[in-house]
């Protein structure tokens, strides 16, 4: 993907970085499995939300699990 600045390019790093980390952060609270119902539901819909805002950003943008450098 071109992007039409170095710095929009960080921006869209740094931007799919933080949502990777919230997406991560959601999946480590559900493995505990400590909740009720209604709160394992909200916090399922806001990992979904998350993973489907990540979707939109390119590849080259989304850093990996195992990826964290650049």
């Amino acid at each position: 993907m071109l992007f039409c600045s170095s710095a929009c390019r960080k921006r869209c790093i740094n931007s799919a970085k933080r949502l990777r980390q919230d997406v991560e952060s959601i999946e480590a609270l559900l493995a505990k499995g400590t909740f009720k119902y209604r709160e394992e539901r909200q916090m399922k819909a806001e990992l979904s939300r998350l993973e489907w805002l990540l979707s939109a950003y390119p590849e080259s943008c989304v850093v990996s699990r195992g990826n964290t450098g650049q």
